[in-house]
């Protein structure tokens, strides 16, 4: 996907489902190199359900996702649309850095207009930047001269003499996995906090994430969950999610899928009818157990879960969270169905500001370079770039 020709490749063999057209259209070209028809076969596995399983774990959600972006391909040549960073923090201390050790040293004023007025930084403001500057010398990465020029500081060489500073895009760094007993294993892109996962033949809830120390900190909990590790993910857009809904609901066949996965997804169809889902979005599960299904992307979603984890306390006790991203969320309410359905109605109504999803000392790291930016701009950036408010105003719950 990363532009690799290979000149005789005569297929794609794609293992689950990408997480968006753009990254399918991709791979798919990266056959079909000299003059034969590009091929992609899609491998969606899974455990063959026994139909004890919970509502979300019934549901083929890979099969359903490699349709959906076939399928919005193939009828509408539908891509997703280039979403712009406002605020590239990671990016912007790159090239700081890059320019100081090409150029040598230069004034605030001299490299704030080198570097502020690239294309990916119009949004970034000049106190945003005077604001990192003071914090990159502070943390020793700029040294600032007694005639005020800036240079590459003591820990900054550390930083910018190692052939990793040259990618934008982080490496594949191991986190360690950590219970009340010690050290479980290790693993690579951790799941977000409430996530369960299987790991050393158990199933762990995550609890914690410290990115600065690349450590998880999890507690295990009873239940089956799939070890899966294949690799970074990415934003899937509202569109998929739209268009996987569609699938559960048409009648159409699809004449690429084999017998295995047209059985799969007829199973799916009748599952969907059963609970209703043309009409329903939450879904009791017996007990204080429900299901949502917001059919939002990946940013949306994330963007619920926060709102549910910091918004409405006072106004209902939910007391366990567990999302299968972004498709649904499985929550305990003992407030019954009738409150839940109320506050979940409710949310369009309220005037949610970014600032009220984040925790009052959380500053998430996403990017490389993240852990040298103050915590102020990185609460801006995650705000801006990955949590959207305004989509809460947009979701509907039946």
């Amino acid at each position: 996907e990363l532009g690799i020709d290979i000149g005789q490749l005569e297929r794609i063999i794609q293992l689950g489902s990408p997480f968006s057209v753009s990254s399918f259209l991709q791979r798919l070209g990266r056959s079909g190199r000299r003059g034969e028809p590009s091929e992609m076969w899609f491998v969606c596995e899974e455990d063959i359900p026994s139909g004890k399983e919970s509502l979300p774990d019934q549901i083929p959600w890979s099969l359903l996702q490699a349709i959906a972006i076939i399928q919005l391909y193939v009828e509408e040549k539908w891509i997703e649309p280039i979403q712009s960073v406002q605020y590239p923090f990671s990016l912007l201390y790159h090239q700081t850095m890059s320019t100081l050790a090409g150029m040598g040293e230069l004034s605030p004023p001299a490299l704030a207009q080198r570097i502020l007025t690239l294309a990916p930084f119009h949004h970034i403001n000049q106190e945003d930047y005077r604001l990192m500057l003071r914090h990159l010398i502070q943390i020793e990465h700029l040294e600032q001269m007694e005639a005020g020029g800036l240079i590459i500081g003591i820990e900054g060489e550390k930083i910018v003499n190692n052939y990793h500073f040259y990618a934008v895009f982080a490496d594949n760094e191991e986190y360690a996995v950590r219970a009340q007993s010690g050290e479980i294993g290790r693993i690579i892109s951790p799941p977000p906090e409430g996530f369960r996962f299987a790991l050393a033949g158990r199933t762990w809830e995550v609890l914690r994430i410290d990115h600065q120390q690349r450590s998880l900190f999890v507690k295990k909990v009873s239940g089956r969950s799939k070890a899966s590790w294949l690799g970074g993910g990415g934003n899937i857009h509202t569109r998929v999610l739209h268009r996987m809904r569609q699938v559960l609901l048409e009648n159409d066949k699809y004449r690429y899928l084999l017998p295995g996965a047209w059985e799969r997804l007829n199973h799916a169809r009748q599952l969907a009818n059963e609970v209703d889902f043309a009409n329903k979005s939450i879904i009791p599960l017996g007990s204080d157990a429900f299901c949502v299904f917001p059919w939002s992307g990946t940013i949306a979603f994330n963007t619920l879960l926060r709102y549910l984890k910091f918004s409405t306390p006072s106004r209902l006790t939910i007391s366990a969270v567990n999302p299968f991203s972004p498709f649904c969320i499985k929550l305990a309410c003992i407030d019954g169905f009738d409150k839940l359905r109320e506050e979940l109605r409710a949310i369009p109504k309220q005037q949610i500001t970014g600032e009220e999803l984040l925790d009052i000392n959380e500053a998430p790291e996403v990017n490389k370079f993240d852990r040298f930016i103050p915590d102020s701009l990185l609460r801006k950036a995650f705000i801006a770039d990955q949590l959207d408010a305004d989509s809460l105003k947009k979701m509907r719950f039946s």
